[in-house]
């Protein structure tokens, strides 16, 4: 594992909205919601970065994620 991710970090402290889950799936296409949270705070790691507004950031990723992987129905 790379050691970007097996130390704690701020990515760990990011509580997202129940409302966030619920928009997330409209968008996600299949995908599994939980999974893609992990490969979410997973790059946030590796960028060593936090956003400003995790939830919007995390909506944007699952819609990053479908437009480049199309649905998970495939």
């Amino acid at each position: 594992m790379p050691k970007e991710l097996e130390k704690p970090s701020e990515v760990d402290k990011i509580f997202l909205r129940d409302q966030t889950y619920e928009t997330a799936r409209r968008f996600s296409n299949g995908y599994d919601i939980h999974f893609l949270e992990t490969e979410w705070r997973n790059m946030l790691r590796i960028k060593n970065t936090t956003p400003e507004t995790p939830d919007g950031s995390f909506i944007g990723f699952v819609k990053w994620n479908v437009e480049k992987n199309g649905s998970a129905y495939q």
